[in-house]
């Protein structure tokens, strides 16, 4: 159910000042993290990220290891998969996020052996050890960190259906009372539909579509992003707008 009066704003082209994740995740450095249910292999739990619209979680900063590594012993966990291996080639090690910058992989200098087949890497969680990155047989049963990119919000504010939407570049995801994103997509007025990388990209495509009045983004069962232009919002046919099962969040324009 939408609650009255709470709605987030979200700046099409700025800085992002504070994240916005799903129930369950926990947010920071503009992403959303979380362990896999239960412990499984890393192949299977890379398709678990997957299938949660996420990506196998890598450190690219001192920062974000030391966010990863205090999650996991909150957890008590010991160890957890992240999104790095050496299984194309014996030695040379690849990760999931090297697009997004350098992995700052803080490896044990005893334990990255080549001559074996511990392909798969994991952090430890001790404290004690700093978070360091071992090497593991990926065959073995750990839970896995993913990680997917959280929604950038400005500040909460009135969420209401007694306006027209004007040109701005503030846009409102609908949330609870505890400030939860609300699983929701406005069906039956998609104009145009296509790939995005980032919340941002949809937003100036609104703006840009003299017919938008609202978008979804809306997550595949592959983990795609795609973006949903309509020419209506949740106020102009509040049928049309429903909880769903998937990952999908609807988002128009707001005023203060």
């Amino acid at each position: 159910m939408l609650e009255t009066g709470v709605a987030l704003f979200v700046m099409a082209l700025a800085i992002c000042p504070a994240v916005l994740c799903p129930l369950g995740w926990r947010s920071g450095r503009e992403s959303c993290y979380r362990f896999t249910p239960s412990p499984a292999s890393w192949n299977d739990s890379r398709w678990a990220c997957w299938e949660m619209g996420a990506e196998m979680a890598v450190p690219l900063s001192p920062q974000e290891n030391e966010l990863m590594r205090e999650m996991a012993e909150s957890a008590g966990l010991q160890k957890f998969w992240i999104g790095c291996n050496g299984l194309d080639v014996k030695g040379k090690w690849m990760c999931e996020e090297q697009e997004k910058g350098e992995p700052y992989l803080k490896w044990r200098p005893d334990e990255l052996n080549v001559n074996d087949y511990q392909d798969c890497a994991v952090v430890l969680s001790n404290s004690k050890r700093g978070g360091v990155v071992n090497d593991r047989y990926c065959t073995q049963l750990i839970v896995a960190m993913f990680v997917r990119r959280g929604l950038c919000v400005d500040h909460p504010g009135p969420s209401t259906c007694e306006y027209r939407p004007a040109l701005n570049s503030f846009y409102c995801f609908p949330a609870d009372t505890n400030r939860q994103l609300l699983n929701s997509c406005l069906f039956d007025h998609v104009i145009r539909e296509f790939v995005t990388e980032s919340n941002p990209s949809c937003t100036s495509a609104c703006i840009m579509e003299p017919a938008c009045r609202s978008f979804n983004i809306k997550l595949s069962d592959q983990g795609q992003a795609f973006c949903q232009l309509s020419n209506a919002t949740r106020c102009d046919d509040l049928d049309k707008f429903q909880d769903v099962n998937f990952i999908c969040n609807c988002a128009q324009e707001c005023v203060d």
